[in-house]
């Protein structure tokens, strides 16, 4: 039987290296039976050391105990199991400058007290199709089938996208904060239904080219590696997207075992 796919593009700012790239997004590696699960983070570049804790995140969040998707709580222990590694992250960072002869300095050291953010959702497809989500901020998933946007969470429409999103930071280490942020979201994919998780920048031109009578999971489904760079580009030359780092996850849901 056909397997659940995933498809992933991702590019950093326009003039930045791909050394620069702050999301971050990771596919799990379910056991039989079990719902394959993606995790997706944008890191807030106002943040020092935001791509660090993006990826804490999509680890810890792939990683949790399979009610993370359902359940706002198991949500939030995950992103504060992530916070607690911070600390072991900013030590093994300053050790890194050390030993490179590039000492953290001292106007360095207000941001890393301050923390790393960013927004985060995981999404778990079972082998049935049944889906589960749960999100803080921007980053959003979008299913379609046939030509039609199904859902659109946890924002559904392009004026909602805003500079400063509900973000997940590495000092929330009590899940109890964490818990009035976290949106959840359910639906079932049939085979050859998509489901498009997508970084801030990217959710808001896809939503905006929808409520302009557009079909942009068509673009979505079309891009390959090349494509998607020339693509890109060319939306941010013609001020269509936001200057900021592009995540795409497309997962194509099918029958059988992901």
């Amino acid at each position: 039987m056909a397997r659940t796919q995933v498809i992933a593009h991702w590019a950093p700012k326009g003039g930045n290296s791909s050394g620069e790239y702050e999301d971050s997004w990771r596919v799990g590696e379910p056991a039989a039976g079990e719902p394959l699960r993606v995790a997706v983070a944008d890191g807030a570049t106002e943040s020092l050391l935001a791509v660090r804790w993006a990826r804490l995140l999509t680890a810890a969040l792939v990683e949790a105990e399979p009610e993370v998707t359902t359940s706002a709580e198991a949500f939030a222990r995950a992103v504060a199991a992530a916070a607690r590694q911070w600390p072991g992250e900013i030590e093994e960072y300053v050790s890194g400058r050390e030993t490179a002869a590039n000492p953290l300095r001292w106007y360095e050291r207000p941001g890393l007290e301050r923390g790393a953010y960013a927004t985060g959702l995981v999404v778990g497809v079972a082998p049935g199709g049944t889906w589960n989500a749960a999100a803080v901020g921007d980053t959003c998933l979008f299913h379609v089938r046939e030509n039609r946007l199904l859902t659109a969470f946890p924002l559904a429409e392009a004026r909602k996208f805003g500079d400063a999103p509900p973000l997940l930071g590495s000092p929330d280490t009590d899940p109890a904060a964490i818990v009035p942020a976290v949106a959840l979201a359910r639906g079932t994919a049939g085979p050859g239904d998509r489901l498009y998780a997508c970084t801030g920048a990217l959710a808001a031109w896809f939503l905006g080219e929808y409520e302009r009578g557009g079909r942009p999971w068509e673009v979505m489904d079309a891009i390959s590696g090349p494509f998607f760079e020339t693509w890109l580009e060319e939306i941010r030359e013609n001020d269509q997207i936001r200057g900021d780092d592009v995540t795409l996850l497309r997962v194509e849901a099918a029958e059988g075992e992901p």
